[in-house]
């Protein structure tokens, strides 16, 4: 009996000081996250866009992107979609009094981070999809007063884009972004345009 007891106190000590042992020590709450979750990002930033070929080739200024991403976020990806929409100051026609242009656009969105799990992640990131855009022209009509000109156009666009991720604990992560874009809208009449764009701004993201 006296055996068995010793025994028994043996059992009962080790199996106190196991969780002490450095072999079954808690994993660090830092680092990349282990299985996918849910992110919701949000852009801003600006562009300037030109149009590269088509009807009246020519910059078409300044434009101000506004961007929404949801998608699944892993240690080392980001698969999702984005809706956005661009507003701005574009370059009006020769004789035209104002102008005014918006763009929606939707698709899908892919990012590869190159370093996951350290607090800056440097990302790749390409991104297409369908776009639309709205145009305004007002026109001077002598003694009849001004005019407006609207017109819509549809087409689609590519996007490709760098970045960084500051991660700001497990949950929101902040910083810079820049990108190169294209895009093709057929217009009125059968006619075709092809635009460039080159941006930058600030993307800030949500991991829940």
């Amino acid at each position: 009996m006296a055996l068995k007891r010793i025994g028994h106190r043996r059992a009962l000590v080790a199996l106190l000081l196991t969780p002490a042992l450095p072999g079954a020590a808690a994993q660090p709450v830092s680092g990349p996250p282990v299985s996918p979750a849910l992110e919701i990002a949000l852009r801003a930033g600006a562009m300037g866009r030109s149009r590269v070929s088509g009807e009246e080739p020519g910059p078409s200024g300044i434009v101000f992107p506004a961007r929404l991403e949801l998608g699944v976020r892993g240690s080392w990806f980001f698969l999702g979609v984005l809706g956005q929409i661009v507003v701005g100051a574009p370059s009006c026609p020769v004789g035209s009094t104002g102008c005014s242009e918006w763009t929606g656009a939707v698709g899908p969105e892919a990012i590869l981070v190159l370093n996951p799990g350290v607090p800056a992640e440097v990302w790749l990131g390409i991104a297409g999809g369908w776009q639309r855009q709205v145009a305004s022209v007002t026109w001077h009509n002598g003694p009849h007063g001004d005019y407006e000109d609207s017109s819509q156009s549809s087409g689609w666009f590519v996007e490709f884009q760098t970045g960084v991720d500051w991660r700001m604990g497990r949950v929101l992560r902040v910083g810079p972004w820049v990108s190169l874009g294209l895009g093709g809208l057929i217009l009125p009449g059968a006619r075709s345009r092809l635009d460039a764009s080159l941006g930058g701004g600030v993307r800030l993201a949500l991991v829940l």
